[in-house]
């Protein structure tokens, strides 16, 4: 470059010959080779992430591995109508739910003999040590199984539900209540 300098009240200050328009052409000149820097950089590291396919083929074959492991799963899952058969099994689950909630209406139900059956086999139920806790953990295992119908898996679920329900106000009663023949239970100093 060549410089001119001139003295402008006792300094020196130094000017290009060249113009504003030169000034600005290489400016631009700068911006455009580092924009080109930034882009080459950015593709070696798209590059660097990708992996290459050599063969088109390989590509496609593993595209129709996973349809077909999709497939697979999908057919595992029973998702179609219910049938006739699953509509009964589906009513099986609320046996558990009914057992539970026979104690609650036992004051109100006259003794008919549909419902004095129920009680017996509610009582009967009862009777097994555990038998409430292995029909939950029953019912909680196979609402899992895929190949079970989408109907008897909810409704296994609601059967779940229902029996907590009933179950936690019971619990909350022998807690609280106590029975008059033993005198035992936590409301016992309350009145």
């Amino acid at each position: 470059m060549i410089w001119r300098r001139r003295l402008t009240r006792g300094r020196t200050d130094e000017f290009p010959l060249l113009g504003v328009e030169a000034f600005r052409g290489r400016l631009e000149q700068l911006l455009r080779a580092e924009e080109a820097a930034a882009r080459a950089a950015q593709e070696q590291h798209r590059q660097a992430q990708q992996v290459p396919f050599t063969q088109p083929e390989a590509a496609d074959l593993e595209c129709e591995q996973e349809a077909a492991a999709l497939a697979t799963l999908a057919a595992l899952i029973n998702d179609a109508p219910p049938t006739a058969g699953d509509r009964l099994l589906a009513l099986g689950p609320y046996l558990l739910p009914l057992l539970d909630s026979l104690d609650y209406g036992r004051a109100l139900l006259p003794d008919s003999a549909p419902f004095s059956a129920a009680l017996q086999l509610s009582r009967a139920f009862a009777a097994v040590p555990f038998s409430g806790l292995g029909a939950f953990w029953l019912l909680s295992v196979w609402v899992r199984d895929p190949a079970l119908n989408r109907l008897v898996r909810f409704n296994i679920q609601q059967a779940i539900l229902l029996d907590v329900a009933l179950v936690l106000p019971g619990l909350a009663g022998l807690l609280l209540v106590s029975p008059s023949d033993t005198g035992q239970g936590l409301a016992k100093g309350c009145g």
